[in-house]
């Protein structure tokens, strides 16, 4: 999804506290090659929008985050390539 010359960049800037709690439902649009992923909890929700190439760029994002943070930390992984991630909550987008 190309972002028209006069469409900002970006529109807000958000803060979220993620708890055990936040829902994750993702709506696809196939035929347009995107999600959108609403991050959900009892005080509101925040909805990303995301191409193909996003959403790869989001997810390597937070594994490069979670592998620094368990360096930072001494936690021991167990060296396991295909690490599950969190259930996906499809959601019918004509609904």
């Amino acid at each position: 999804m190309s972002r028209p010359e006069w469409l900002p960049s970006s529109t807000m800037t958000v803060n979220m506290h993620v708890h055990e709690t936040t829902a994750f439902p993702v709506r696809f649009y196939a035929e347009e090659d995107r999600v959108t992923v609403d991050i959900t909890g009892s005080g509101g929700s925040v909805t990303l929008f995301l191409d193909r190439a996003e959403l790869a760029r989001l997810a390597s994002v937070l594994l490069h985050t979670e592998s620094e943070l368990d360096e930072r930390t001494g936690r021991v992984v167990p060296n396991d390539p295909t690490p599950e991630g969190p259930a996906v909550e499809p959601v019918n987008p004509a609904a």
